[in-house]
């Protein structure tokens, strides 16, 4: 009959709490092994909760009302120019960037959202964080890189390494950014000069590879295999942190990714190109298709889960998706977008585990849409969890590293 209660592994626990105001919330265990298990049964008529600590989050796929991914939209803030998005490993924390605006750093998966008054307003190309989103990097075209440490509530100017190759000695036209897991590797190309690799962190920069007109990169979780795209050249890789590069495929290339161990790499050019895909660290490269047919557009943006199963990619039209490594492909439903707001998609960004998608449209200086959509699992952290009432019941098993399954249900469950 608590309102409130922290659960033990391996119990059943019946809440036989009359309807009240607040619903009796049930917390998942914080220490727990791999197999444990904890079950709520709704008897009174009271609602009830099960909540989860810092990092856990419950898989839904099966349970009535569980979205497919990209199946649900949710807008998020108000229409701008919106150019970039990035998201943690758990989907918890995203940025999303305006052209000529500030960075917004979500906390809670989208839920509210902080504008930051440092840095100030950039032309923001690209941000990249560490899986936890504590740390993170973004880089302005014409601009600054900046670095925050504590998830976004503040930054720090880095000297730039490169002139601009136009002249400015303070402003390169920097173009995208990567970062490793544990924050120490951080790379960013110049269009028109060379990739900047910093292995400290972001203290100090050293050139690698040629002057090129360098687009996008992204790195394997260590570092180590990193993979280059640059316009009317080539898509490059390098297999020791960017010591050295290889040519590997001909293109007009614009945006990059990679998987947590580098082996499954993406890669998309600008205007009327191709979608390619590597499943062996980047040696070969094929194509992607939609029922035979070659994936055409105008790429904006690609990300890649942590294992290289689920791949998404923004073109002008819209977003594509695999779940299978790009064997099959499949165009998702855009929502509705409001009064005033441009249907040029510009960016998708996607979690570890390839269930938060948060995607923007937008232009150089029109306005456009922010949205996230969550499947196949609760929002990962304190905010999410099941709800329940009388008559409902849920099961769930503990299959490591704060991630849960259902073991059995039955009533009516809300997945938040």
């Amino acid at each position: 009959t608590d309102r409130s209660l922290q659960t033990e592994p391996n119990r059943v626990y019946e809440v036989t709490a009359a309807a009240g105001a607040e619903p009796v919330v049930l917390l998942l265990p914080a220490l727990l092994a791999a197999g444990d298990t904890v079950e709520v049964r709704g008897l009174g008529t009271g609602d009830w909760r099960l909540g989860q600590n810092p990092g856990q989050s419950i898989t839904t796929a099966g349970l009535p009302g569980n979205n497919a991914t990209g199946a649900a939209w949710t807008a998020r803030l108000a229409p701008q120019p919106w150019w970039w998005v990035a998201s943690d490993r758990s989907g918890s924390v995203l940025v999303a960037a305006a052209n000529q605006g500030a960075l917004h750093v979500s906390r809670d998966a989208g839920d509210t959202w902080d504008a930051s008054t440092s840095p100030p307003v950039q032309r923001w190309d690209s941000v990249a964080m560490t899986p936890s989103g504590e740390k993170m990097v973004a880089v302005a075209y014409n601009g600054w890189m900046y670095i925050s440490e504590d998830t976004g509530r503040s930054w720090r100017q880095v000297p730039n390494p490169q002139p601009n190759p136009n002249g400015d000695t303070e402003r390169p036209q920097w173009q995208s950014a990567a970062i490793s897991h544990d924050g120490l590797v951080i790379a960013a190309p110049v269009y028109g000069g060379r990739i900047y690799v910093s292995t400290d962190g972001g203290l100090s920069f050293t050139a690698r590879g040629e002057v090129r007109q360098w687009r996008g990169v992204a790195m394997s979780g260590d570092g180590r295999r990193m993979v280059g795209a640059a316009d009317s050249d080539q898509i490059y890789v390098s297999d020791d942190g960017g010591m050295t590069w290889t040519a590997r495929r001909q293109g007009a290339w614009y945006r990059a990714a990679a998987s947590a161990d580098g082996q499954v790499m993406a890669a998309a050019e600008r205007f009327n190109g191709s979608l390619v895909l590597s499943r062996d660290g980047g040696q070969t490269w094929a194509a992607a298709a939609l029922d035979g047919t070659a994936l055409v557009g105008n790429w904006t943006t690609v990300a890649v889960s942590d294992d290289g199963q689920r791949i998404v990619a923004s073109r002008d039209s819209g977003l594509v998706m695999t779940d299978d490594g790009g064997v099959s492909w499949r165009v998702l439903t855009p929502p509705a977008l409001p009064a005033g707001a441009t249907g040029t998609w510009r960016s998708v960004a996607m979690s570890g585990d390839g269930h938060m998608l948060a995607a923007a449209t937008g232009y150089i200086d029109t306005p456009g849409q922010l949205y996230t959509s969550r499947s196949n699992r609760t929002v990962t952290g304190i905010s999410g969890g099941l709800a329940g009432g009388q008559g409902d019941a849920v099961q769930v098993r503990h299959t490591g590293e704060g991630r849960f399954e259902i073991v059995d249900w039955s009533g009516t469950l809300e997945i938040r």
